[in-house]
């Protein structure tokens, strides 16, 4: 009995042995000497179209560093090598292309670009791209985008412009409000101003060509290009400016005093006439 215990407890330190070293290859498989990330311009491409890309890297350790990537690029596709401060380059693995720097500093990022043709035969799907950052043994895989999706025809991005609001004192713009709004190429974009108390809307300024009353409160602009407008106010009674105003008087003009200085004239004209008699 003595004998199995001893027996099963040396079992279950050589298991606990076995685990610790198990999590320490883990942890070592997945020591962060780097942290990579890859950006593919555009992500939907078509046959004979090229595609630019981007990995990044940086050196996590705290010491100087020799490092290698690695692309596997979709197999057939045309390889043009782009920027890069590479010791070493090579493509005599194709389709996997390797860099190598003899020395990264601590903390150094390094980055590496090339461009990709899409063959002009190639078929409607998508195409990976995988990539490692060696060093000591260690690989970090390659984060960020890792497809490109070939199509026949790939719809046009859709163009958006910036409408930019703004308002003078007295008022505020309250649809759409004020600050700066997207909206996509041609679409009508309603506006109303809103005059505070004691102020009234004058009209809207700016970039107003293609707005449909620059002078009314409630208008609508469509979105061809980039704009700036401003919605103007001032006070009520501003507009007169105690200017005298000339033009064709009218008997309610005179009231009362005009009808009192017509009766006279009136009067002076029938004793006028008298006179000539």
């Amino acid at each position: 009995m003595r004998y199995r215990k001893i027996v099963t407890g040396v079992a279950s330190a050589l298991l606990a042995v076995m685990l610790l070293f198990s999590l320490l290859a883990v942890v070592y498989a997945a020591d962060p000497t780097a942290d990579a990330s890859r950006t593919i311009d555009p992500l939907v491409a078509e046959p004979g179209a090229e595609v630019d890309v981007t990995v990044t890297f940086e050196n996590l350790l705290e010491e100087p560093k020799a490092f290698g990537l690695a692309e596997v690029i979709p197999d057939g596709w045309e390889f043009t090598r782009g920027t890069d401060d590479a010791s070493v380059w090579r493509d005599v693995d194709y389709p996997t292309i390797e860099w190598v720097w003899f020395v990264v500093d601590a903390g150094a990022t390094k980055v590496v670009t090339y461009t990709l043709t899409v063959p002009i035969d190639a078929e409607e799907g998508d195409y990976a791209i995988n990539g490692t950052v060696i060093a000591d043994e260690v690989e970090n895989p390659v984060g960020g985008d890792t497809t490109i999706t070939v199509e026949e025809e790939v719809p046009p991005e859709p163009v958006e412009y910036d409408l930019t609001i703004s308002s003078s004192s007295g008022g505020q713009v309250t649809e759409p409000g004020e600050g700066t709004f997207s909206y996509g190429e041609g679409t009508p974009v309603g506006l109303v101003a809103t005059a505070s108390a004691d102020y009234e809307f004058v009209n809207w300024t700016g970039d107003v060509g293609t707005m449909t009353n620059p002078n009314a409160a409630a208008t609508t602009i469509t979105m061809n290009d980039d704009y700036s407008i401003t919605a103007n106010f001032q006070e009520v009674g501003d507009g007169d400016g105690g200017a005298i105003h000339c033009g064709m008087a009218t008997l309610a003009d005179f009231a009362p005093f005009g009808l009192v200085s017509v009766g006279l004239v009136a009067v002076w004209a029938r004793k006028r006439r008298g006179k000539i008699s």
